[in-house]
């Protein structure tokens, strides 16, 4: 016999299937459902106390310019540099079996939550 919480299971089931025809559909599906989660003035931590690492990562591209004064301290060095930051956020963690194999994709930074880090020359 066929009965109403069978219905609805398969109701509910249908609904949340994710349909994944091609790469392009998967990272959309993806895209949505983890941003859907994430705001970028929230830490993505379990625990109020939980820490984040953060690694840092500096390349330097190229010397732009150096301007010598007799007073070291205002001399003047212009680089062009990248500053790569990397941390994991369990909140944005997806498996990729079921979004076609989507391992990777970019979101805007203004999206996320990202840490505030401040370069200072004491």
């Amino acid at each position: 016999m066929f009965n109403f919480h069978h219905c609805c299971a398969i109701i509910i089931t249908s609904i949340f299937t994710i349909d994944c025809s091609n790469y392009y559909a998967c990272q959309l599906e993806l895209h949505d459902r983890l941003l859907s989660k994430s705001r970028s003035s929230v830490r993505p931590v379990q625990y109020a106390s939980q820490k984040i690492n953060v690694h840092l990562g500096f390349s330097l591209i190229r010397l732009v310019s150096i301007v010598y004064d007799i007073n070291e301290q205002d001399s003047l060095i212009t680089i062009r540099a990248y500053l790569n930051q990397t941390w994991n956020a369990s909140v944005l963690a997806w498996n990729s079996t079921q979004y076609s194999n989507v391992q990777h994709f970019r979101v805007p930074a203004h999206a996320i939550w990202t840490p505030k880090i401040e370069l200072i020359n004491p």
